[in-house]
């Protein structure tokens, strides 16, 4: 594994121990043994190492949706949901560290995640009841964040979060079609 995997493992560990907030870069290059100057050469701030540590979960779901829209009716609703977890799951410790740390985020950070709630709500229109479907779509995508950031409360930390995370999953998507249908 290379210097830059190395540090973006341990800063996405630290961010997801202490907080993004609490976490400094001289904490992470502390904990890999080098000079801050080293890992600032790799990334210019804790702002960049962050969005790095994003773009996985982002790209995972750009894929989630690009598959969502060979589908159609419930069964692109339930891809969509069901990507939309396993990316939750799969990047647990960048979800604690930005449900936890929300406040915290750099704004320019939290607009790269909500660039891709129109797609996600274009997608899920299909298969919504006519009835309040914009207020059925808010109410849907509403939960999931509310279900992320109780069970980032309620862990302690990441195989805490995965562990409730797995035993809801298929609560929390029949919940999400109902609310949806």
């Amino acid at each position: 594994m290379g210097t830059r995997e190395r540090i973006l493992e341990v800063a996405a560990a630290l961010f997801a121990e202490r907080g993004y907030a609490a976490t400094s870069v001289r904490d992470i290059a502390a904990e890999l043994g080098i000079a801050n100057p080293s890992l600032y050469h790799h990334f210019k701030s804790k702002s960049d190492l962050l969005l790095e540590l994003l773009k996985e979960p982002l790209r995972r779901m750009e894929m989630v949706l690009a598959e969502a829209e060979q589908l159609t009716g419930e069964a692109r609703t339930r891809r969509i949901l069901e990507g939309f977890l396993e990316s939750l799951e799969v990047h647990s410790g960048i979800v604690l560290t930005v449900s936890r740390d929300t406040n915290e985020i750099p704004e320019s950070l939290r607009q790269v995640a909500l660039e891709m709630r129109p797609h996600i709500t274009s997608l899920l229109a299909e298969a919504t009841a006519e009835d309040d479907r914009d207020l059925r779509i808010m109410m849907a995508i509403g939960a999931v964040d509310g279900v992320v950031k109780g069970l980032t409360m309620g862990s302690e930390d990441e195989a805490g979060f995965v562990e409730q995370f797995q035993k809801q999953r298929s609560f929390i998507i029949d919940t999400i079609l109902k609310i949806l249908r």
